[in-house]
């Protein structure tokens, strides 16, 4: 974590240093202040309805997803939280998002918030539906790949076996129709996500032609509270890679779809050392799944 004043805010930068979920309560430094969290991927600046002020520290929840990095700020002025504790009979705390409309929480399991007014008890049940079958993808012309093919499972680029796949740098487009059970949950005033699972390196999606914005970071997850409907639904979903792969598709197969003078490049194996592109290993590229659409029920 890095710490810093400014303009009489206390600012905190915490980043998840591993590749899994983290949540724990962490306790800050501070006195006679309000939390808020600073989201520096959506920009949203977002109320805490769960801390507890002790003689020296404020404690409040946290999750941060695999790599994921959040600001948590303090503002001048004592206000009593909606609750002071979380306590779960698994994973303590669980993992949570905190949102402008209340809690979403991301597992199962039975909750207790305690607060002013005594403890409150959640039972919290996730819906999630599988979008499954195949794929069409669309590739740009000019650049190897074909106009289209059909993946019948989600797999990277790489794995392919036509080498205008396998060496593909750019943007492809992914579509697919599904068809949404309108007695998929039993929940009132539901948040419903569309989940892509993994992909590398930076999706961007449309859902019934509306646009959902882009993802670069985990979890790759776009809200699609009002526009997911009962019946048949059109996804797009736009992947793009870096020019790695093709230079090195380029370098070993003679091709000319890149043209560069710069023949070597440094890849990491414990510590870095500089190859010529043709030994470059190929980075896993597209969407990989499993994507699925996750229903839960957030606390007001």
């Amino acid at each position: 974590y890095t710490h810093y004043t400014k303009n009489n805010l206390d600012f905190y930068f915490l980043r998840n240093t591993t590749g899994e979920w983290i949540s724990r309560d962490i306790s800050f430094r501070q006195q006679d202040k309000t939390p808020e969290i600073w989201d520096p991927v959506s920009g949203e600046v977002i109320p805490v309805p769960i801390f507890n002020q002790k003689e020296a520290h404020i404690t409040l929840p946290v999750t941060l997803a695999p790599f994921g990095s959040t600001f948590i700020a303090f503002r001048k002025g004592r206000t009593k939280p909606r609750y002071e504790k979380i306590s779960s009979n698994q994973q303590h705390p669980p993992l949570l998002q905190y949102e402008k409309e209340g809690i979403s929480f991301h597992e199962e399991g039975i909750f207790e918030l305690t607060g002013q007014d005594g403890t409150e008890v959640i039972r919290q049940h996730m819906d999630v539906k599988p979008i499954e079958g195949a794929w069409e993808v669309f590739f740009p012309e000019g650049w190897g790949a074909p106009e289209k093919a059909i993946f019948p499972e989600l797999s990277s680029w790489t794995e392919s076996e036509d080498e205008g796949i396998k060496y593909f740098s750019g943007i492809a487009r992914y579509e697919k129709s599904f068809v949404y059970d309108i007695n998929a949950h039993s929940l009132d005033n539901p948040k419903i996500y569309l989940d892509l699972g993994d992909l590398s390196h930076v999706g961007e999606v449309w859902l019934n032609d509306q646009p959902l914005g882009i993802t670069w970071t985990k979890p790759y997850r776009v809200d699609v509270t009002g526009v997911l409907k009962p019946g048949e639904n059109e996804l797009v979903v736009e992947i793009a890679n870096t020019w790695s792969n093709r230079l090195t598709g380029d370098a070993l197969t003679g091709k000319k779809y890149t043209r560069t003078n710069i023949t070597v490049t440094d890849i990491e194996e414990g510590y870095f050392i500089r190859v010529p592109w043709k030994d470059a290993p190929l980075i896993e590229s597209g969407l990989f799944g499993p994507v699925t659409i996750t229903t839960v029920q957030p606390l007001k």
